[in-house]
């Protein structure tokens, strides 16, 4: 192998896995954005919706992901070390997301959702989430910046 096809290799994996990160920082603003609005559909909040702000300010914290992810994927050798970080928190995720899964989601409890899209939305996010964040997760354990082999 050339040293020119060695540089065309070695492109391609730094593209690919910055591809995987910004696409995971696609994915954190979706996954954000999907809990927000199924917690801000909630009887609760929509009593009082107020209250949005409540889970607003709870879950931003979740947007450090999307920082993480980027800065991943566009400085891959200066923020390595933040994969360390990305794994943990995915790891943390994934049981949560888990027990929200087997209490039932959103809808537990006596309170219904008011129509039928809610309701499959309800039950089938956080299944969703669940899949992708282990897919993510795997992804992460599986990253290994260029000069580690």
């Amino acid at each position: 192998m050339t040293a020119y096809e060695v540089v065309l290799t070695l492109r391609a994996i730094v593209n690919s896995q910055k591809l995987l990160f910004i696409a995971a920082a696609v994915w954190e603003i979706l996954r954000f954005t999907a809990i927000f609005f199924l917690f801000s559909t909630q009887p609760l909040i929509m009593a009082h919706p107020t209250e949005a702000f409540n889970i607003l300010w709870f879950g931003s914290v979740q947007l450090v992901f999307v920082a993480g992810f980027t800065l991943v994927g566009f400085y891959p050798q200066k923020y390595a070390s933040f994969v360390s970080l990305l794994r943990l928190g995915k790891i943390i995720a994934l049981p949560t997301a888990l027990l929200v899964i087997l209490t039932g989601g959103f809808a537990s409890g006596t309170q219904a959702p008011s129509s039928l899209i809610m309701a499959y939305a309800n039950s089938l996010v956080p299944v969703a989430v669940f899949v992708v964040d282990l897919i993510v997760l795997v992804l992460l354990l599986r990253f290994r910046p260029l000069g580690e082999e």
